[in-house]
């Protein structure tokens, strides 16, 4: 399919796979309910209402985390540290498969020669075997409009814009190419331990100020984690589902209201999704016997989330208790899931973050209106008032206790529970 060899759509392949038998594995049912929604609709997104659905009836419903080997795994948080100039003749000396650097007439220059060359951009005798490589990569990840290609005596030139900047580091990282800071006397490693298994950083707009070189920004802290990019057909086996979507002509990149364009966005939504869904699951566990809860009912604005949940296990002496799940809303900068089995409520009857203390927003249920009224849903008149005499926590920095519910105390961008010694740190 990727060699135009072979056409499917994300449909005729979910059914070529499946021959209209029993489900496939519970991770590609997964992947492809994705696939087959955004080839629909390319805003669609994959939630909990979806998740939910597939996740009904079937009994190997803890395997939905193999979906893992089709996504970019995190191994932990990377950093950039300059090596000694000492460092070793070898290191010092170190060979590239390329160059790219700033031209004033042309822009982002990506020279790739026919062989090795030094730092100072001099041949040497050994051939660049990611000649062909990284030409391949540039057509699958760029439009013709996006370069210009010049056929030199020593190898090929391929020009971008300034505004590629960033984003044409994943080709010096992954084909050892000299480019700005990133040369021989940086190195990267893995200096603070993960667990988390999905990657959900996203590729910052500017390169570093201190070395140059172009970084990931993930939980509020940078990450020089290895490039996210497409996979070569010779890599057919690392595909992810961003692969899936570049064959299947899916759009990979999201652009904001603003019109700011991310490269690999919407693979970074689903990415960061799926992280946040790991604990939601594990909350979907009765505490009392262990079967997964079933929804109790929905709510009747934007994706119709379920955010109610009971046991229906008949021998189960938590049947019928009605338990109330959700994702904070402070999405970007939290991961945790809402339990009322956790957690207290606020004054305004919202259920507090255990994990930022984040409990009802006006702006947040200003923008549920405006999706009322686009759906045609009904607009309560609690929820008018709410934002007519703003009282959202949020927005006044207020924050309360998820263990006890008392107002809490800032101390420094530190927020302290006097009675119980919660604390969520807002530095």
């Amino acid at each position: 399919m990727s060699q135009g060899k072979i056409t499917h759509t994300a449909d005729s392949l979910y059914q070529f796979i499946s021959q209209g038998e029993k489900p496939i594995c519970f991770p590609l049912e997964i992947a492809f309910a994705y696939l087959r929604r955004r080839e629909k609709d390319p805003n669609s997104i994959l939630d909990n209402n979806v998740m939910l659905k597939l996740l009904n009836g079937r009994e190997d419903h803890a395997e939905w985390i193999g979906i893992r080997q089709l996504m970019t795994e995190c191994n932990g948080r990377w950093k950039v540290e300059e090596l000694p100039d000492d460092y070793t003749n070898k290191k010092r000396y170190k060979y590239y498969n390329g160059l790219i650097n700033k031209t004033e007439e042309r822009g982002i220059r990506v020279f790739v020669p026919f062989k090795m060359i030094d730092g100072f951009g001099e041949l040497k005798e050994y051939n660049n075997k990611y000649y062909n490589d990284v030409g391949e990569l540039i057509k699958l990840t760029y439009a013709d409009s996006d370069y210009k290609m010049i056929n030199e005596t020593q190898g090929v030139s391929y020009y971008f814009d300034d505004s590629h900047e960033t984003d044409l580091f994943a080709l010096a990282r992954s084909f050892n190419m000299k480019f700005n800071g990133l040369n021989n006397f940086l190195g990267f490693i893995v200096n603070e331990a993960d667990d988390d298994v999905f990657c959900e950083s996203r590729l910052a707009n500017d390169v570093d100020n201190w070395f140059g070189v172009a970084f990931y920004w993930c939980g509020n802290k940078p990450c020089f984690r290895p490039p996210v990019r497409y996979m070569l057909d010779r890599e057919w086996e690392e595909y992810t589902l961003l692969d899936f979507m570049r064959i299947l002509k899916i759009p990979t990149a999201y652009v904001n209201r603003n019109g700011r364009k991310t490269m690999f966005g919407h693979y970074i939504i689903l990415s960061s999704y799926l992280k946040s869904f790991i604990k939601f699951y594990e909350h979907l566990k009765c505490r009392e016997c262990g079967k997964l809860m079933k929804p109790q009912g929905i709510t009747n604005f934007t994706t119709k989330a379920i955010n109610e949940f009971s046991c229906t296990n008949e021998d189960c002496v938590g049947k019928g208790r009605i338990v109330y799940l959700n994702h904070c809303f402070n999405k970007q900068k939290c991961n945790a899931t809402i339990d009322s089995r956790d957690s207290m409520q606020c004054p305004n009857g919202q259920y507090i973050c255990p994990e930022c203390g984040a409990c009802c927003s006006t702006e947040n249920f200003r923008l549920r209106i405006s999706h009322l009224q686009m759906t045609g849903g009904t607009i309560s008149k609690w929820l008018i008032d709410f934002v007519r005499n703003n009282r959202g926590h949020w927005e006044k920095q207020e924050f309360f206790c998820y263990k006890c519910g008392k107002l809490m105390t800032n101390e420094n961008g530190k927020y302290v529970c006097k009675d119980c010694g919660t604390e969520y740190n807002h530095k």
